[in-house]
């Protein structure tokens, strides 16, 4: 999959415009002399930011000649992004084809072990959960939080024969479980412990500021992070900001 990234201040859109149809031509230039043929009905745009329904109305964006539709999600390796960063697509159909898995083995139940149960439902039912969480994570709905919680507990619920509306939560402890939200918090600091330790990725590097890199002083928390400054609700999604906000928090 060829992707084409291109950011641009609001009121630049028909420079921007005219710079992503002449990448797109050499695209199909470079494309057709090798040989490859580029299918515009699989391509398509989207739009990140607050004006992007006045821009998907006014910009034409062309490829081999055809206009191409705006969409509101696309897929990625897997992950499906929308054009609010909110990942309600993606979670949807994660929880989808985890109940269609847990549905699969409750007619087993009572066949398997509480030990079994619990290996089963970690790794066909919640591993739908671990891939690229650590980048919808920071930017789920409590609405959505409340959706994987309540799938957790159904599994919880699949082990130890524990009845739909009975108190399950203290059942976390004894399936040696964290519950989903600190799933996701654990797997961004293993994330963020090896970009740290390892220098690598130098993208992700080159966003982090420690204290001594801001000060030039024996500082007694010249370990931490120093958070960025921004204005928006937005931007406490991104990486940047996460690294600093959990990272700080480590004993």
């Amino acid at each position: 999959d060829t992707q084409l990234f291109f950011s641009f201040n609001f009121d630049d859109w028909t420079l921007a415009q005219t710079l992503i149809n002449d990448d797109l031509n050499k695209l199909v230039q470079v494309s057709n002399h090798h040989g490859l043929a580029i299918n515009p009905d699989k391509s398509s745009v989207m739009i990140f930011g607050k004006h992007r329904d006045f821009l998907s109305n006014v910009m034409s964006i062309s490829l081999a000649e055809q206009k191409l539709q705006f969409t509101k999600s696309a897929k990625n390796l897997g992950l499906i992004i929308d054009y609010n960063l909110r990942f309600k697509e993606h979670v949807s159909q994660c929880i989808r084809r985890s109940y269609i898995s847990l549905k699969m083995l409750y007619p087993h139940r009572k066949l398997l072990s509480e030990t079994l149960k619990i290996k089963l439902a970690e790794v066909l039912v919640l591993s739908h959960f671990n891939y690229c969480d650590v980048i919808y994570g920071p930017c789920l709905e409590k609405i959505d939080i409340n959706r994987i919680e309540k799938l957790q507990k159904s599994c919880l619920r699949f082990i130890y024969g524990i009845r739909k509306y009975d108190p399950i939560s203290h059942k976390l402890k004894e399936a040696k479980w964290l519950n989903m939200k600190n799933r996701r918090k654990m797997h961004s600091l293993v994330l963020f412990h090896g970009v740290i330790s390892k220098k690598c990725p130098p993208y992700l590097v080159n966003k982090i500021k420690f204290r001594t890199d801001v000060h030039n002083l024996n500082l007694r928390f010249k370990g931490l992070i120093t958070p960025p400054p921004h204005k928006t609700a937005l931007f406490t999604r991104c990486f940047s900001f996460n690294i600093s906000k959990l990272y700080n928090c480590l004993p």
